[in-house]
């Protein structure tokens, strides 16, 4: 069974409903392969006017498709992927290398932190969409975004060391001063005058 994002999938992956989220378990045998948008007629979301809550369990590379309400999607370890649908989602990577995608709405892409790996985020909008940075552990953690294609990059590190990226597919450099808007640092929104915030 071929999935978006992986050029392939173990032989027998397993996939279930919970409550309103499809889910597909199983492990990646490649790398991910984000494409430029988000879909799957395969495995289709679950119409539903509400919102879903889902939160991954152990060393699984997750597959998991929101519904049409406001989710809060977690996929803690493995290399998950985590699309959110319609609505105002929240959208957790935490561990691994993940690929996210918000759909419609204003989404908050969190769980992401200077040991979290590299993640992409297939669809973010620097006007409305979030992406919290904030669970850190120092004040000498720095942000930095460079460009690279047509994509922007924001680096997290400590000292001289970067740790983790997360790639705004589609983001241009002239979009980050939007971008800085919306990326927030201990739970306030981090502005381009801050120091440790810096772009290439």
């Amino acid at each position: 069974m071929m999935a978006p994002y992986y050029s392939q999938m173990a032989s027998n992956p397993t996939s279930f409903d919970v409550g309103s989220v499809r889910i597909l378990y199983g492990s990646t045998t490649a790398s991910p392969t984000p494409p430029s948008t988000p879909q799957d007629p395969s495995i289709p979301p679950i119409p539903n006017g509400g919102g879903a809550k889902f939160t991954g369990r152990g060393f699984v590379d997750d597959y998991v498709i929101g519904t049409a309400g406001d989710d809060d999607l977690n996929g803690r370890f493995g290399d998950d992927t985590l699309i959110g649908g319609g609505g105002n989602d929240r959208i957790n990577g935490s561990y691994g290398d993940d690929v996210l995608a918000g759909g419609a709405g204003a989404d908050m892409f969190g769980g992401i932190n200077s040991v979290t790996g590299d993640d992409v985020i297939l669809d973010f909008n620097p006007n409305e969409d979030f992406l919290d940075l904030g669970r850190f552990w120092s004040k000498d953690i720095f942000h930095h975004l460079t460009a690279q294609g047509d994509d922007t990059i924001v680096h997290t590190g400590y000292g001289s060391r970067s740790y983790s990226t997360v790639r705004l597919v589609g983001v241009h450099q002239d979009q980050w001063a939007a971008v800085e808007d919306h990326i927030g640092a201990y739970g306030n929104r981090v502005y381009a005058e801050d120091p440790w915030l810096m772009g290439a």
